[in-house]
């Protein structure tokens, strides 16, 4: 069995879905965290749960939410679960009604009834019944209640009577022609889905008609929408369907949303006392970097440092004696091929990354729980103050924040937004925004040449990664893209205690994932870097300026020299870092013969400014790889690699003339 788990944004399907399957899917407390759809297995079931985007309709505004339309039509499955906030019922109806009407088998989850009733008003699921013949069951997504009343409930999952809503003669003899233009049923949907989808103007039925079907359709829909001005029944025929639909709406609601008798009901949500200097554009903007220090400095200082000092001890004192012993007992000589790769390849560059794991699991953790208690929402309505002034579209926000773990989601979280221009046009700054994978260059670094003034260093790498990107969008915004604009809205969920099961679960599938892209590469791209490093034209064991590594930085190295960093080493461990940004610092260290050799390589100044090239140059592979599937185009994928090229040189370049200059 298959089953579509649909619902708004904020409502708490996600944490429904881990609920569910047992998964550590992201839990986020904003729209749009989930940007595709996710796929578990449901506890106790034979039956597969797939978690669709966040969606306010089916017919879709932009690329996530035309996920679910795509999947409506194209899946298979045997069902919806719809899950409902019921604080917010008359909004998650809209949505639910466009589900009834495909007339699927489906289980309306409803909410947050707790929070429901804090408000001073009771549901009547009775009521409900009345207006709607579908399973019903009470969730409380977040402590786990009803969830084995829904999974019981599956086997027996089915449409008792199905769903219509009058539209209205008009609308109504439109939809009679259409469904006698729709050829067959199409998925198991109802063909008066179809004819309504199509009224209301969602492209993604046109996908499964035939051009001459299209082309009818399309004349129906036209002819309909002229008179439905024309009659002065409405604005437009999407706006005739919208009214229908909120007329019984709100009979529903007047039905079902009573007062709990003697209780002071709250009929409208109002932003906290703290909320008006959490979202105030000054007070709001200082707050939101002095709990950025304070992560930074648990990060780096009071915590992360000592436990990644533990990590090295045990590496150095322990892990690579160990395997250096057991090799030499095989017979294996200090300076032959296998001990060499594995010694001073693999070990030494997979050991230089896994050390710093501490601190990525600790930022990680920081980041997700102010995302679990509603602060980040409140982060990106401050963010959208600056942001609007620099052209970019408000839904950016949420692929920026994400840009700070991994650029590959961050990426695919612009199908958030709407207009194709601005999506691409977010994709070129979001590399600039300090992914995780960057951590590791600046902690080697920034723990070598300012060792006294680490959180500063690195929160200013972070804050400038920041302007840089709000800069670039500006300068893009008045250039390539000029002609764009947007509009942005932004639901402010309740504030709500984390869950520290939930905590634990996102950071350590996050640490998980930094882990596994960085096997995925690090082993392979350390011994490769091994072999280019020993390997040269004359043969094996060449000095470490005669191998192939050195001739290929030398050949790029004299282009670094205005940036302070025009030796092979430095620009070989750049070239390698393409491959995977984690990359940057173990080759350093195998290139420069551990931590001393990089010490002599550099001054601090010199240090700052490749740091400042690491954090802002070409992403990673996977991230262009990425870049290319979001916009299928060869063109626009290079236009983003040298835009990020060239923005690296220039700020690098601006950094160290200054540094000289001042010192």
């Amino acid at each position: 069995m298959r089953f579509m788990l649909i619902g708004n944004p904020n409502v708490g399907k996600t944490t429904l879905f881990n609920a569910l399957t047992g998964a550590n899917a992201h839990v986020g407390n904003w729209s749009g965290v989930t940007v595709d759809k996710l796929v578990g297995s449901i506890k106790g079931k034979k039956a597969e749960l797939i978690d669709l985007p966040g969606t306010y309709s089916v017919t879709p505004s932009s690329e996530d939410e035309g996920v679910v339309t795509y999947a409506i039509i194209n899946e298979s499955y045997n069902g919806f679960i719809n899950i409902i906030d019921t604080t917010h019922f008359k909004r998650n109806l809209h949505l639910t009604i466009q589900l009834l009407e495909a007339n699927v088998p489906m289980m309306m989850t409803l909410n947050m009834i707790d929070a429901l009733n804090k408000k001073g008003l009771t549901f009547d699921i009775k009521k409900f019944n009345e207006y709607v013949s579908n399973e019903l069951v009470l969730v409380s997504a977040r402590k786990g209640e009803g969830v084995s009343q829904v999974v019981d409930r599956l086997d027996h999952l089915s449409v008792k009577k199905p769903f219509r809503l009058y539209y209205g003669l008009t609308i109504e003899k439109a939809i009679t022609q259409i469904i006698e233009l729709v050829p067959q049923t199409v998925n198991q949907l109802d063909k008066r889905w179809v004819a309504i989808q199509a009224l209301e103007g969602n492209d993604g039925i046109y996908s499964i008609l035939s051009d001459e079907e299209k082309k009818k359709i399309q004349q129906v829909v036209c002819t309909t929408e002229s008179q439905i001005v024309e009659s002065g029944d409405a604005l437009s025929l999407k706006g005739a369907i919208f009214n229908k639909r909120r007329e019984w709406i709100h009979q529903v609601y007047q039905a079902c949303i009573k007062p709990i008798p003697g209780a002071k009901v709250e009929n409208e949500v109002k932003l906290t006392p703290i909320d008006r200097y959490l979202t105030h554009p000054v007070f709001g903007l200082f707050v939101f970097l002095f709990l950025m220090f304070v992560t930074y400095v648990l990060t780096f200082d009071w915590l992360g440092n000592p436990i990644s000092d533990g990590f090295t001890a045990v590496l150095e004192n322990w892990v690579t004696p160990t395997i250096s012993s057991m090799l030499l007992s095989l017979g294996l000589p200090e300076d032959g091929f296998i001990y060499g790769a594995l010694i001073d390849g693999v070990l030494a560059g997979v050991g230089g990354v896994i050390v710093f794991l501490p601190q990525i699991l600790i930022l990680f953790f920081c980041l997700s729980l102010m995302e679990a208690t509603g602060y980040m929402a409140r982060v990106a309505i401050v963010m959208d103050y600056i942001f609007s002034g620099f052209g970019l579209n408000g839904k950016a926000i949420v692929p920026l924040i994400t840009g700070f773990g991994c650029n590959v989601p961050a990426i695919m979280a612009t199908r958030t937004i709407p207009d194709k221009f601005e999506r691409i046009k977010t994709m070129m700054v979001i590399p600039f925004m300090s992914c995780s994978a960057r951590l590791p260059v600046y902690v080697l670094f920034v723990g070598l040449f300012f060792k006294k003034s680490q959180s500063f260093i690195i929160m200013g790498l972070y804050l400038l990664g920041i302007i840089v990107a709000l800069l670039s969008a500006k300068l893009l915004s008045v250039s390539i893209f000029k002609k764009t604009q947007s509009q942005f809205i932004l639901e402010v969920p309740p504030y709500r205690a984390p869950q520290f099961k939930n905590l634990m679960g996102q950071t350590l599938s996050r640490g998980n994932d930094f882990l596994h892209t960085a096997g995925k590469f690090i082993v392979l791209g350390s011994v490769l870097l091994w072999l280019l490093q020993e390997m040269g034209p004359s043969g094996l064991h060449v000095a470490g300026d005669q191998s192939y590594l050195a001739i290929l930085g030398g050949l790029l190295a004299p282009l670094f020299i205005p940036l302070g960093f025009g030796t092979w080493q430095a620009t070989s461990s750049l070239v390698v870092g393409f491959l995977a940004k984690e990359l940057v610092a173990s080759s350093m260290l195998i290139i420069c013969g551990a931590e001393i050799g990089i010490l002599n390589l550099f001054t601090p100044l010199q240090a700052f400014s490749f740091l400042v090239f690491s954090l802002l140059y070409i992403p990673c592979l996977s991230t262009v790889g990425v870049m290319y599937q979001e916009t299928k185009s060869i063109k626009t994928t290079l236009l983003m690699i040298s835009f990020g090229l060239i923005v690296a040189y220039v700020v690098s370049l601006i950094v160290y003339q200054l540094g000289l200059f001042i010192y």
